[in-house]
């Protein structure tokens, strides 16, 4: 994004700061990535891809792709630093006139006028990861990757 200097780059911070992202990505995050890297999951395509990106962001913050490692298991406080420096490096990088640095709680106005849309929706912003939903989707797909070797083909 530095390099393309027509390029506008959204920067999503954490309304609670870096130890309150990395307890909530820490409560669901590695098992997501754990259980949908096992079967029946990994018959897809797309989440092999998908569950890829995923340990190349692990591998981002700590140095390993392993979804168990000790350092990501809840509530992982270690990892603020890999969020604060993520920021850091983002802000030193793009141009100020090309980032826009946004609080979810902050709603649409800050979007839209960054991205000079005329029509900013009139709704609320949407939340979209509650932490209880995500870990129980996590404890469904850890379900089915043990049902799974039951099923007869």
């Amino acid at each position: 994004a530095a390099a393309k200097t027509d390029v506008k780059v959204i920067l999503t911070e954490h309304p609670r700061g870096g130890k309150a992202w990395a307890e909530s990505w820490s409560s669901f995050v590695p098992d997501h990535i754990y259980y949908f890297s096992q079967r029946p999951f990994r018959f897809m395509d797309s989440m092999v891809q998908t569950m890829k990106l995923n340990r190349e962001a692990l591998m981002y913050l700590n140095g390993t792709d392993d979804p168990k490692d000790p350092s990501f298991s809840f509530p992982a406080t270690e990892l603020s630093a890999s969020y604060e420096r993520h920021n850091g490096e983002v802000k030193k990088i793009v141009p100020a006139e090309r980032l826009l640095v946004f609080n979810p709680t902050q709603g649409w106005d800050p979007i839209c006028h960054f991205l000079e849309v005329k029509k900013c929706p009139v709704i609320d912003f949407p939340h979209m990861t509650d932490r209880h939903m995500m870990m129980s989707i996590s404890k469904a797909a850890m379900i089915m990757t043990w049902v799974w070797p039951l099923v007869p083909v």
